[in-house]
């Protein structure tokens, strides 16, 4: 956040889906940034601490096994919306956590945005308007590659093992 230029005084509204999620809430925790809000999807961020000036949404599926890793909630404010992914359809069983798949994920982010809940809107409500007027996002996409053993590091480029 240094290296994009983000000081202590510049307000920020962190987010982050499963591991993303879970560094958010530590930056959030860490009281270095002004935070004005945060929002995880399928985090294990349950047990990270963070203020009670900072509003925090909590998106989970029920199915999803990832945020059930970090225990029970220590953030009283809070709000954590559970949805059940697979109520009107099987599970699917050719993805090994199909609940915490990102593009659940992305049906739940839609029902959370339609919601009239009051604790839902008093989070979001705020953290819209933050990002109001808006006009540049800066995203990255970070892929991780398991590379079979012994594959030489000087010959993998950008997570591609060669071909043999």
């Amino acid at each position: 956040m240094r290296q994009a230029g983000v000081t202590a005084n510049t307000p920020v509204v962190l987010n982050g889906y499963s591991q993303g999620g879970l560094d958010a809430t530590t930056i959030a925790a860490l009281g270095k940034f002004d935070v004005q809000g945060v929002v995880t999807f399928g985090a294990p961020s349950a047990q990270v601490h963070v203020p009670a000036s900072i509003p925090v949404l909590s998106v989970r599926n029920s199915e999803d096994i990832v945020p059930a890793t970090s225990g029970y909630d220590v953030n009283a404010h809070a709000v954590v919306v559970t949805r059940d992914a697979f109520a009107q359809q099987p599970v699917p069983s050719d993805v090994v956590v199909a609940g915490h798949d990102l593009s659940v994920y992305q049906q739940t982010a839609a029902v959370v945005d339609s919601s009239r809940s009051s604790e839902v809107r008093g989070v979001l409500d705020p953290l819209n308007r933050f990002g109001a007027g808006a006009t540049k996002v800066d995203s990255t996409l970070w892929t991780a590659t398991r590379l079979p053993a012994g594959t030489p590091a000087a010959r993998c480029i950008a997570g591609v093992a060669p071909s043999s």
